[in-house]
């Protein structure tokens, strides 16, 4: 036995039976989301080129209303602006900026 492989016992019969349909209907339903992917990706890049959005934006947008997490997306990036400006966009950094630069 090759290390990390182990014996599985399989069932026989109807379980058997069973078991491989559920199987196909797995496989069957990978491909299908493979087809979906494809499809939207290519969706979105004809949006993209026709209508100058990117399409990356696209697929957020879209992302977010099938999640319903919009809301939460742009509280949380208000909270990353917040931080940004108490880091980055305030006179005091600046005058910190140029007292660093100044030594």
């Amino acid at each position: 036995m090759v290390e990390g492989q182990e014996d599985y016992v399989l069932p026989k019969g109807n379980d058997r039976i069973k078991m491989d349909k559920a199987l196909l209907e797995v496989e069957n339903s990978m491909r299908r989301q493979a087809g979906e992917k494809s499809y939207i990706t290519e969706t979105l890049k004809v949006i993209s080129k026709e209508y100058g959005i990117p399409a990356k934006a696209l697929r957020k947008v879209c992302t977010q209303h099938v999640n319903d997490s919009f809301e939460k997306n742009v509280a949380k990036s208000e909270a990353e602006q917040e931080l940004y400006e108490a880091l980055h966009g305030t006179e005091n950094s600046s005058q910190a900026n140029n007292e660093f630069e100044s030594n």
